[in-house]
């Protein structure tokens, strides 16, 4: 994308990161982390201006991160952003928690949100409920010294992310999978965290985001996503550890869903962290009839 800012942020961002940027002239950046080493979502038509990041290493977007926030800050100022909303699924969910609320920590000028779909919160000290993802053996292999060992000081001192955002968390949103383990240990160290709320998804596998990119009762769409997901899955371990075993059981989870869009999902988040009392009211009265007739809460 062709922007006048964007040279100086890749110069400031770490080299491991892929990015782009699509404005949309909006007062709102949305920061959309990857699980993946690479962008997602670049075609989803959101409503606000959105920076895509994706993390080529896996660090869980733990490598120099008051560095790369702190690009981020000076750019959305630059282009004159009022809030910034970090958001992310599982790796990319990491990165939206720990990213958050070090830029709610370091400047106070633009509002900061998250939404975090499926995190996992506890990377360090070693978490054996993280050991099914190839990634996160690759990281332990670096705290020994294996491979890329210049990332073992950082994922020590960041890792250990329901504690680090204790005291400077973003007003923040989690969605986690309520029918699969990993999802509900890691969302469950987070119940303390002030500013913080939880919210159930019911499906069996680590993808809370996914009923939120479809559009309800859109059939072809869910095939079309798992014939993705199920050829990305050939080539990446971690998404083939996370999906249900049959395809038509991964299927089967998305089609009795009837879930809001990301899109409702982002205006709801946004109206909760402004004076727009109505609005909210509104929004949240009906995500919450949604998440009723889902038994979500």
């Amino acid at each position: 994308m062709s922007n006048a800012h964007l040279p100086d942020l890749r110069a400031e961002v770490s080299a491991q990161y892929e990015l782009d940027y699509i404005p949309r002239g909006s007062d709102t950046l949305l920061v959309v982390l990857a699980p993946t080493p690479r962008l997602v979502l670049m075609k989803y038509p959101f409503a606000q201006s959105s920076l895509h990041l994706a993390d080529r290493f896996l660090s869980f977007y733990t490598n120099a991160p008051y560095r790369n926030v702190n690009a981020i800050v000076t750019f959305a100022r630059a282009r004159g952003y009022l809030r910034l909303l970090f958001i992310g699924s599982s790796k990319g969910g990491s990165g939206a928690l720990l990213w958050s609320s070090i830029a709610q920590e370091v400047q106070r000028d633009m509002a900061v949100q998250c939404i975090a779909f499926s995190p996992q919160t506890m990377l360090f000290p070693h978490n054996p409920v993280l050991d099914e993802l190839p990634s996160y053996r690759i990281s332990l292999d670096r705290l020994e010294g294996k491979g890329r060992a210049h990332l073992a000081k950082d994922f020590r001192r960041f890792g250990n992310i329901q504690d680090f955002i204790r005291g400077r968390t973003a007003l923040t949103t989690v969605y986690y999978s309520s029918g699969y383990g990993m999802d509900v240990a890691e969302a469950q160290r987070l119940r303390r965290v002030p500013g913080l709320r939880l919210i159930p998804v019911d499906l069996p596998f680590h993808g809370s985001i996914m009923p939120f990119t479809l559009k309800s009762g859109d059939e072809a769409a869910i095939e079309r996503l798992a014939d993705k997901l199920y050829t990305d899955a050939t080539r990446d371990q971690d998404l083939a550890r996370s999906l249900p075993e049959r395809r038509e059981d991964f299927v089967s989870s998305l089609r009795k869903l009837s879930a809001a869009s990301l899109n409702d999902v982002i205006a709801e988040t946004l109206a909760r962290g402004t004076g727009g009392r109505r609005k909210r009211l509104r929004l949240m009265n009906g995500l919450f009839r949604l998440y009723r007739r889902q038994g979500w809460v």
